[in-house]
């Protein structure tokens, strides 16, 4: 048995095809359990998991009202029957041997974390400069954390536990219980100063541990990539988020205030390369729309950081949020 956990907020249309692609899977249905947790419950979410309780012969519909994608993962965990969780998001579709791959992959008693590709499932064509970000390569390997997509090729091996993202992650429920959970992850925006590093937590703590992190293209997902995520406005917010995220991390991790030199390097980097390849392409439009798209999310990255060091500062109570040792409690 494999526990398959989709938290969802009033999505119902996404929750659908994710609800779809899982009826379909190879893997027979007494072999799988799907857990739906709802996060903002509504009449038309509990609906559509009551229909596809005739399609899918072990699904259960649960709620959690505390807001905060993390308590909707932790009330999976807890509900959830199987040694092995498997993590999606409401807006992703399975590969049919999705569960089939991670059946065969966790057969190794090493193997800890396991994922595939995030393909993206763009809505509209997206802009160029966005088609270019997305295209860059390295090694014929793709990732844009923005869009939690992600294309590693075909076929099976070891990576690195931080290119296995939450929209598509299955883990052992004893590790990620020792590892005291996910971290804090979305939230509303009224309450984003709660914000954490979400699976980067787990991550790390399986990168430390010496057990295994396997890719297996067979276990993909395709992600959804509504339009309006398709614009410069929703990258600086995601910039912005991921400034808290790593404010939250340096505190946690006892490091000084204020914008910490590595990262200045890092964007320095960035830029650098950035600009060259705009020197080599001197007449490339797109290029030069990209880099004014990464500057602005450098700033936006570096207000958010900001934002949640001053709030952190202003609030004891926030501070012990921060360094709080177990989330499932």
């Amino acid at each position: 048995m494999i526990s398959v956990i989709i938290p969802t907020c009033n999505r119902p249309d996404l929750l659908k095809r994710a609800l779809v692609s899982l009826a379909g899977q190879s893997l027979p249905q007494d072999s799988f359990e799907v857990i739906v947790v709802d996060n903002r419950p509504t009449n038309e979410t509990a609906d559509i998991a009551s229909f596809f309780k005739k399609n899918i012969c072990n699904l259960r519909y649960v709620v959690e009202p505390l807001p905060g994608l993390h308590n909707a993962r932790h009330k999976g965990l807890k509900e959830a029957s199987s040694d092995i969780l498997a993590y999606i998001d409401d807006d992703s579709e399975t590969e049919p041997d999705w569960l089939v791959a991670f059946v065969k992959v966790f057969e190794d008693p090493e193997v800890a974390l396991a994922g595939g590709n995030n393909y993206p499932c763009f809505e509209i064509d997206p802009p160029e400069w966005l088609l270019r970000w997305w295209q860059n390569s390295d090694n014929n390997r793709r990732a844009l954390g923005y869009l939690s997509i992600l294309d590693y090729g075909e076929g099976v091996r070891s990576v690195d536990p931080a290119y296995v993202w939450g929209c598509n992650f299955a883990v052992r429920k004893e590790l990620l219980v020792k590892s005291g959970g996910f971290h804090p992850d979305s939230f509303p925006r009224d309450l984003i100063r709660f914000r954490g590093d979400g699976e980067t937590h787990v991550s790390n703590v399986i990168r430390g541990s010496g057990f295994r992190t396997v890719f297996d293209s067979r276990a993909s997902v395709h992600h959804f990539v509504p339009k309006e995520r398709m614009t410069k406005a929703y990258f600086m917010q995601r910039a912005y988020d991921q400034g808290i995220s790593d404010s939250y991390a340096d505190i946690r991790a006892g490091r000084c205030q204020g914008i910490p030199l590595r990262w200045r390097i890092n964007w320095l980097r960035s830029l650098l390369r950035a600009y060259t390849r705009i020197a080599l392409n001197a007449g490339d439009r797109v290029a030069r729309e990209l880099l004014n798209v990464q500057r602005e999310t450098i700033s936006a990255h570096c207000r958010g950081y900001r934002f949640h060091q001053q709030e952190v500062g202003m609030d004891p109570l926030l501070l012990d949020w921060v360094l709080k040792k177990d989330y499932l409690e």
